[in-house]
């Protein structure tokens, strides 16, 4: 796997500063396409993780009601 010129939490920070993905390409010298694909990759990571909590909340209820 290729090494990464920013981190998730760098990028989630500057972007959550208010500046655009235009903007934080040009920060952290990356393409935008390159923001782009980052941040779909933290959405669905960010959505599994709230599935699973989710899931847990579910089986507990399930189990709680039994």
């Amino acid at each position: 796997m290729a090494t990464t010129k920013v981190t998730d939490k760098d990028l989630r920070a500057y972007l959550d500063a208010g500046h655009t993905q235009a903007q934080a390409a040009r920060h952290f010298g990356v393409s935008e396409p390159a923001i782009h694909q980052r941040l779909k990759r933290l959405r669905a990571l960010t959505s599994q993780v709230v599935a699973l909590e989710k899931a847990g909340q579910v089986v507990e209820e399930k189990l709680t009601a039994t």
